[in-house]
Parts: structure tokens; C-alpha cells; sequence
């Protein structure tokens, strides 16, 4: 099963989401909802993370392959992307199947 995340910063005064990604295994089992380390993680990833801190929000759980993919490309094309200057996200693709890995 599979699970989309949010990763938001709170110190600005109100939410804001700046992640949105997605893993292919049980919650309880996968540690990347919760990878804080600067291990595989993008520059600006890091930089926001470092600046604000990071809380977590599960999404959506329970999902297939198909499910995540459609639902993590749906949440970083509505909230946007900061590199394409759409938005908050520090996403650096699309997401979807391309994404998986990082």
C-alpha cells in the first residue's frame, strides 16, 4: 500500500505546505514521511527545512500505486511549485511514478 505526505512550517504565522510527496510502504515501517536528514532531500528542501522546521501530515493512506501518483501530481500542481514560481512546493518534478526514489 501506498501513502501521500505533506510536509509544512508553521513559524511565518499561518500553515504552510512546502512538500508534498509519497511512499510505497506502511506507514509504521518507512521512515521517509519523517526523513528530516539532509540526505537526499533538494538545496531548497533543505534550506526551508532548516529555517522553519518541519511538520508532517499524512494525506492519504491506504492507497494503490495509481491512487499516490494521481493525488501527489494533483497536490503539487494545485498548491505549486516554488522553482516554476506557482507556489510554495519545494518539489523539484511533477511527481507521479517519475518521482519514486528520490
Amino acid at each position: 500500500m501506498f501513502y501521500v505526505y505533506t510536509h509544512w512550517h508553521h513559524d511565518t504565522g499561518y500553515p504552510v505546505c512546502f512538500y508534498v510527496g509519497q511512499s510505497g510502504m506502511s506507514r509504521g515501517k518507512d521512515n521517509r514521511v519523517r526523513a528530516h536528514s539532509t540526505n537526499g532531500r533538494n538545496p531548497m528542501w533543505r534550506n526551508v527545512a532548516k529555517k522553519h522546521g518541519v511538520d508532517v501530515q499524512i494525506h492519504k493512506d491506504g492507497l494503490t500505486l495509481d491512487e499516490a501518483n494521481e493525488i501527489e501530481v494533483e497536490l503539487i500542481k494545485r498548491i505549486g511549485r516554488r522553482d516554476l514560481g506557482t507556489g510554495t512546493l519545494t518539489n523539484m518534478d511533477d511527481g507521479g511514478a517519475g518521482s519514486l526514489g528520490h
